[in-house]
């Protein structure tokens, strides 16, 4: 049977540990900013390998606003493909390129 007392420490406990993931998730995105600055490519601490890689995006409005209606016309499978694009105009899809950041993977 549940008792007031144990939904008291549960919650209390629930709360407890929100606060530290929290706090575990500011350090952790504080010190991935930091090894974001190595910059692109593979590097090695004496705690092992961590990889760091540009996080880009390539939008679809801004490839398009690059293109004619026919030349979008040839992009669409049953909707828009970014992969059509990327194929039929390389230069439209690097133009429309857009830096997101780093991303770091530990």
């Amino acid at each position: 049977m549940i008792t007031t007392v144990k939904i008291v420490v549960a919650h209390a406990a629930a709360l407890y540990w929100k606060s530290r993931v929290e706090k575990a998730q500011h350090h952790m995105r504080r010190n991935l900013q930091i090894l974001a600055q190595c910059g692109s490519g593979k590097h090695e601490t004496e705690h092992g390998f961590f990889v760091v890689s540009e996080n880009n995006s390539y939008p679809a409005e801004k490839i398009q606003a690059q293109l004619s209606t026919r030349q979008i016309a040839q992009c669409m499978v049953k909707k828009w493909s970014n992969e059509q694009a990327k194929v039929r105009f390389p230069v439209a899809y690097q133009n429309a390129k857009t830096n997101n950041g780093y991303k770091v993977s530990i």
